[in-house]
């Protein structure tokens, strides 16, 4: 049987999901205007590490740098940001073109 695993935080549709580069970490873009970031190591109890707000619309994309250190988010608001999420509090976006 496999219904998966559900990971429910989003408050919007989903509109995007990310693996990182070892399967351990996965980001979800929603039009929420939120990116979340989840611990999914354990598959069987993922855990919301990270919400990362900013976008001021839907956010529409969402993809790891090569080290897993940063996220990218590309949102309807016509912003990209860039969030350090080896840190353990990313309020606010490293970079963004807003």
């Amino acid at each position: 049987g496999g219904g998966g695993v559900v990971l429910n935080g989003h408050t919007g549709p989903v509109t995007c999901v990310r693996w990182n580069s070892t399967g351990t970490k996965l980001a979800s873009a929603s039009r929420d205007m939120a990116v979340k970031i989840w611990c999914v190591g354990d598959r069987a109890s993922p855990v919301l590490q990270h919400t990362l707000s900013g976008h001021t619309h839907d956010v529409d994309c969402v993809n790891w740098n090569a080290d897993g250190s940063m996220v990218a988010s590309g949102g309807s608001d016509q912003c990209v940001k860039i969030w350090d999420v080896s840190e353990q509090t990313p309020d606010t976006p490293a970079a963004d073109n807003c």
